[in-house]
């Protein structure tokens, strides 16, 4: 039985935010808890992609177009995960310089 279009929509949107909560939570802790925090992001991650395959597989255009304001919503939670996405790929870029630079004066200090 398929379920209501406003019951998959609603799950996409909640697993939207949640994405969007991990991603803040994954920029803020420790290396420590990253590990526990990137599995529950892939499977969030996992779980909202499947629910928008099936949202445009099994609903006619037309069924999806009456709740466009919540498809809207979603493409809008989609531009904010885009965005800090790559804000923290950028942080991590970053990081992994500052690392690779301390390495290299470790090395150079270690010789002397």
């Amino acid at each position: 039985m398929v379920p209501p279009i406003e019951s998959v929509i609603n799950d996409i949107i909640i697993k939207s935010q949640q994405l969007l909560v991990g991603l803040d939570e994954l920029d803020n802790t420790k290396e420590l808890a990253q590990g526990e925090i990137n599995k529950q992001f892939i499977t969030l991650k996992n779980e909202r992609e499947l629910l928008l395959q099936y949202l445009f597989n099994e609903y006619p255009k037309e069924q999806i177009q009456v709740h466009l304001f919540h498809v809207n919503q979603i493409v809008a939670l989609d531009a904010s995960l885009t965005q800090n996405s790559q804000a923290i790929k950028q942080s991590f870029s970053e990081k992994l310089i500052s690392l690779k630079k301390g390495k290299t004066k470790a090395k150079t200090y270690q010789k002397y």
